[in-house]
């Protein structure tokens, strides 16, 4: 079929890093069907992602966007509606590409046509190393992710990760409303999974999802990323997502206040947690505890997230755009 391609690449103040994945897809082999790269500043005006983005010889129209509302989904759902490509490729700002990356998206959309959606696998340039003990509560973003050497489907319960970019028909896209724009980092708060929902969206609209395993890249992970202080602040994040996603997917009113189960557990968790810490306990034996704590902190605190900013967060007309081209 006959197709054309946009490579959006997501970015929020840090030139250095979008250089290097700029640089990235300048050296790539360059398919045919593409045809434009969008680079979308969300939420940092003048930091100079413009200049990077045009200092680069990447041989295609350049389009530079800006959000002024910080928002993860805003920003990717904005470079969607102003993409003027068939086939969308979204990419952030931490990430290198392997040469053939680009190729392997526009052979699958050229393969499979509209109604599927692609991704590939990515390893990590990580910093440092995870000790072992704390690597099982990371996210894939710290760790990696893959499904193996060879091309597949997708099913609903091997949902693809973020980290490692995402392809998919801009008419798809669009008919399901994009991602979940009360998911992401935000102005007000950070949540996550807002690719996972653009899947389950876009699976429950009849899409099917394929398994690239030529598109792969790598996933800058800074030393922090790979501490114990992190994986308990992923673990709140977890709740917090879980808690938003429950009702604002099913479009159903928040309750001002969280169920009475949740208070007994947090108390039972802070006891349990806090004994371990008085016990002198080191932290590969309170992990466990602490993650567990944590993400049912987030769960609670995902109610208040809700009732202070979910209007204004999930709102399509949030953020002000100006594209330069």
């Amino acid at each position: 079929m006959s197709f054309t391609a946009s490579v959006v690449v997501m970015t929020h103040n840090r030139p250095d890093l979008l250089k290097r994945t700029l640089q990235t897809i300048a050296d790539a082999h360059a398919p045919p069907e593409f045809i434009e790269l969008i680079v979308i500043e969300n939420g940092a005006a003048d930091c100079g992602s413009k200049e990077v983005a045009e200092s680069l010889g990447v041989g295609v129209q350049i389009k530079f966007l800006y959000v002024a509302n910080r928002g993860a989904s805003l920003g990717r759902n904005t470079a969607v509606r102003c993409a003027e490509a068939d086939f969308i490729c979204l990419f952030d700002d931490d990430v290198r590409l392997e040469k053939q990356a680009i190729s392997a998206y526009c052979c699958g959309a050229r393969k499979y046509g509209p109604g599927h959606y692609f991704g590939g696998p990515f390893g990590v340039d990580a910093e440092g190393p995870a000790p072992e003990w704390l690597v099982p509560y990371l996210p894939y973003s710290a760790t990696g992710w893959q499904l193996g050497t060879t091309e597949r489907p997708i099913y609903p319960d091997m949902m693809l990760t973020g980290c490692g970019g995402f392809g998919a028909f801009r008419e798809d896209l669009l008919s399901v409303g994009g991602y979940p724009e009360y998911l992401g980092i935000t102005q007000h708060y950070r949540a996550i999974g807002e690719e996972t929902f653009l899947q389950k969206r876009l699976i429950d609209a009849g899409l099917r999802g394929i398994y690239l395993p030529d598109a792969k890249v790598w996933h800058f992970v800074p030393a922090e990323r790979c501490s114990y202080v992190f994986a308990l602040r992923r673990a709140h994040i977890v709740g917090a997502t879980q808690t938003l996603a429950s009702f604002g997917e099913r479009g159903i009113p928040f309750p001002k206040l969280p169920p009475r189960w949740m208070y007994r557990r947090w108390i039972q968790l802070y006891l349990l947690t806090n004994r371990s810490r008085l016990l002198g306990r080191p932290p590969p034996e309170r992990i466990k505890g602490d993650y567990a704590f944590a993400r049912h902190c987030g769960l609670m605190d995902g109610y208040r997230i809700a009732r202070r900013h979910l209007p204004a967060a999930g709102s399509s007309t949030a953020g002000a755009m100006v594209a330069t081209e």
